[in-house]
């Protein structure tokens, strides 16, 4: 019997394709490992059976080399690297004693040795056999035991692997903002620093940009909550599509996005604030609802990084400054 170690990490982390390709790999090599008359089949999973009408030591022999093949030829599976990976065996010979299920039971409790002993390795139930009694042991008893460490181990790798899956998820949506889909406060507030000091340290130009819907309390008053948060994911489509592939955008909070464009001065981040703008305010919001279209503007702000002693928080100030300029002088506007 022949089973892959840690299979399922292979599903989770390269997905159940990948799976399936290297159980169809692994079968080819079973069988060119095998004799012509030997009959192989799949049992279930990841888990495969050989009947071979071999000796217990050429029986032995074959699983060793097939074990070998598997741990030093990795498996391609399509896209991205080659797997590694390794089986563990348990074999069993029938002397003329047993039925065939108990010479499935014997195989079986090898294979369990196996894997409770390190995995990548082959056991054969007599050598087991004759290890326990040499020693006062009881092979029932320890073959209950080696079932329990398996399944243990996999119980705490499939906890870990879900675990991991559950806190990447988490972040993920802490990170983003679950209306407009944008990365939110938290993202910007850990990655906006590191852009800052980044730039300091290179002397490199950087500007951010922060922009707020114009009279948004009016669309909340005159057509409800839900056609303000319609308005809302519409204008973050449009400002996502109109900035350049370099510059990222961020919800900073309430009506307000944040826009920032690294190696950018604050006159080359003009004509793209410019075209964000206009992208909101020249076509009217569908909202999607029985009301007709509604026309909104943004009034952006937006600073330039000014020395080696810059800190977001004073950056973030004089952004501020800026946009409040652009909302005294009219709406509608980009202020710089």
């Amino acid at each position: 019997m022949v089973n892959i170690d840690h299979f399922k990490r292979i599903n989770d982390e390269r997905g159940h394709q990948a799976g399936d390709r290297i159980l169809v790999a692994l079968a080819d090599r079973l069988a060119l490992a095998i004799p012509a008359d030997a009959v192989l089949a799949r049992t279930g999973g990841e888990t495969f059976a050989a009947i071979l009408d071999v000796t217990a030591e050429d029986a032995a022999a074959i699983a060793e080399r097939a074990r070998l093949d598997v741990a030093e030829r990795p498996f391609d599976v399509g896209d991205g690297p080659r797997v590694e990976l390794t089986v563990s065996v348990g074999i069993a010979t029938d002397a003329g004693d047993g039925s065939a299920s108990e010479l499935l039971r014997r195989a079986d409790a090898a294979l369990y040795a196996a894997k409770a002993h390190g995995r990548n390795r082959a056991c054969h139930f007599s050598e087991l056999a004759r290890e326990i009694a040499s020693r006062d042991g009881d092979i029932e008893l320890e073959n209950l035991e080696n079932i329990t460490r398996v399944v243990a181990d996999r119980v705490t790798e499939t906890i870990g692997v879900r675990t991991r899956r559950l806190f990447h998820e988490i972040r993920e949506q802490a990170d983003h903002d679950s209306l407009t889909g944008l990365p939110g406060r938290r993202y910007l507030d850990r990655r906006l620093p590191m852009e800052i000091d980044a730039a300091n340290a290179s002397d490199a130009p950087f500007t951010l940009a922060l922009l707020d819907v114009d009279h948004f309390g009016e669309v909340n008053k005159e057509h409800g909550w839900p056609t303000g948060d319609r308005v809302l994911v519409e204008i973050a489509t449009r400002v996502r599509r109109s900035v350049r592939a370099t510059d990222w955008v961020a919800r900073y909070g309430g009506e307000e996005i944040s826009i920032a464009l690294a190696g950018t001065t604050a006159d080359q981040a003009a004509a793209v604030l410019e075209r964000v703008r206009e992208a909101v305010g020249d076509t009217p919001v569908g909202t999607g609802a029985n009301g007709g279209p509604i026309h909104v503007t943004i009034s952006i702000g937006a600073a330039q990084r000014q020395g080696p002693d810059e800190t977001f928080g004073s950056l973030m100030e004089r952004v501020s400054a800026k946009l409040l300029e652009a909302k005294r002088g009219g709406r509608n506007r980009v202020a710089l």
